[in-house]
């Protein structure tokens, strides 16, 4: 069966919102595909004929009324409207109640004055616990731009890009370019073979770069889509950016990080493998195209 474009579009007041996640399903709650909105709040697929489910966010700030009905008969387009500053769905920890949870735990674990643990280290471990469940989730995504030069191959990542989705390439005018991506010593020897530019057509990743052949014959730009590093929690009123069920799960690692620092190494890793593995256990759940929200309480959806 061919497959059709399909170009879904996301706005609030008629303007196109950039960076937000839409999720296409079956009827039965199969993840299809994913994408992310490009900056006019656009996100496009090719998809057979079918009845599907559009699923947007968790995006906070914003009112969703998921799923939304998707009917592909040839090239089908689905604008989203969403109203700004409705309350999301929420039924997980803010931060200020992460530290509240956390005092609690550190108080009940430890014979010892509270005081032993100063604010900012407890912060820290709050914060590294948090991160690290949204790195084993590999939840956090959005994409990052380069302005390209003329004749010139590597780029440098943005440092908080932790694992490389997709690249593309957008020219100075036409279509989007899809990237396909090559093995780094490929793209040496390619490299090696002279400096002949055109319109980059692969790409590979080493260390804190990327590399595109051939080198762009003209200005342009690099799109990298990735998994990236969460954005602290800082406000009381913040909230994680993944599955609700999960939040006390960061005070659970976060006393990982405490019993190995301020008693038993081995017990502070044991707590911490147990927690991990908990997260880990829900990401397989996931990718094997379990509908989540019928199992977590998830932001906005």
């Amino acid at each position: 069966m061919p497959n059709n474009t399909v170009e879904i579009t996301v706005a609030s007041g008629g303007v196109g919102l950039p960076t937000v996640l839409v999720s296409v399903k079956t009827l039965l709650g199969v993840e299809l595909n994913w994408a992310l909105t490009d900056p006019n709040g656009l996100a496009t697929f090719l998809l057979p004929d079918a009845p599907y489910r559009v699923y947007i966010g968790p995006l906070a700030g914003y009112g969703t009324a998921n799923p939304y009905a998707l009917t592909v008969s040839g090239d089908s387009a689905l604008p989203v409207s969403l109203t700004a500053g409705a309350s999301p769905v929420y039924g997980g920890l803010t931060w200020g109640q992460l530290k509240r949870l956390y005092d609690l735990q550190l108080r009940s674990h430890f014979d010892k004055a509270l005081s032993a643990f100063p604010e900012d280290v407890k912060t820290t471990y709050l914060r590294l616990a948090y991160r690290q469940i949204d790195r084993t989730l590999r939840w956090t995504r959005d994409s990052v731009d380069t302005t390209l030069t003329i004749g010139v191959s590597i780029y440098a990542l943005d440092r908080r890009v932790r694992e490389i989705l997709m690249v593309q390439y957008l020219p100075p005018t036409g279509n989007t370019v899809m990237l396909e991506r090559i093995e780094q010593e490929t793209m040496i020897e390619r490299l090696g073979r002279g400096p002949a530019n055109g319109a980059p057509a692969n790409y590979s990743a080493h260390g804190d770069g990327v590399y595109l052949f051939p080198p762009p014959a003209a200005a342009g730009t690099v799109r990298v889509w990735a998994v990236v590093e969460a954005a602290d929690l800082s406000q009381d009123s913040d909230v994680p950016g993944f599955l609700a069920d999960l939040d006390i799960e960061i005070v659970n690692l976060a006393m990982g990080y405490a019993i190995e620092h301020a008693g038993s190494i081995q017990e502070g890793w044991a707590r911490k493998a147990e927690v991990l593995a908990r997260v880990e256990a829900e990401r397989v759940k996931a990718g094997a195209g379990r509908n989540i929200s019928s199992r977590l309480v998830t932001r906005g959806v």
